[in-house]
């Protein structure tokens, strides 16, 4: 195919692939790989906007990213084969098929009930067993702001009648 048609339509053809496929398609030939890694930024980019990585096409470089995504989303990516990798791979945890990592953050207290993470804002907030509730510093593991057990037990008793 990429002696039959004109490098354009076979770009055009390609900035249609889901990014599994792209990557299916190095392991193809090394005419593929060479096409592809040639043409990669241009590839990568178009897959970021059909896989809905990006919100709109005014974006020219991923530098420019970092006015809309989180530094820690961006931590490590260089390209766009990168952006979209590193987007797939949250996309893949949100739904329960991503690495896990197991963090323990002892700032939290010992009996967590519920628990919210704002990776964007960097905080852990939590909610005990008990009824406290606990704010804390993702990167620290450092509490911030607490409301103790005690502070109302009223509704701790109206839970329990």
């Amino acid at each position: 195919m990429l002696d039959i048609l004109p490098v354009e339509n076979v770009l055009e053809i390609l900035e249609y692939l889901p990014v599994q496929t792209l990557h299916s398609l190095l392991l193809v030939s090394r005419d593929w790989e060479g096409f592809i890694q040639e043409n990669e930024s241009s590839i990568y980019k178009k897959a970021a906007l059909l896989h809905g990585f990006l919100p709109s096409s005014d974006f020219t470089s991923v530098s420019d990213l970092g006015s809309i995504f989180p530094a820690r989303t961006l931590a490590g990516v260089h390209d766009w084969k990168g952006f979209c990798r590193r987007r797939r791979l949250i996309d893949r945890s949100w739904c329960g098929n991503g690495p896990s990592l197991i963090t323990k953050f002892t700032a939290t207290g010992g009996t967590v009930h519920r628990i919210k993470i704002d990776e964007s804002a960097g905080y852990i907030i939590t909610t005990s067993k008990r009824g406290g509730l606990y704010v804390t510093d993702l990167l620290q593991n450092e509490l911030l702001w607490s409301l103790p057990e005690a502070s109302y037990p009223s509704l701790l008793n109206s839970r329990d009648a």
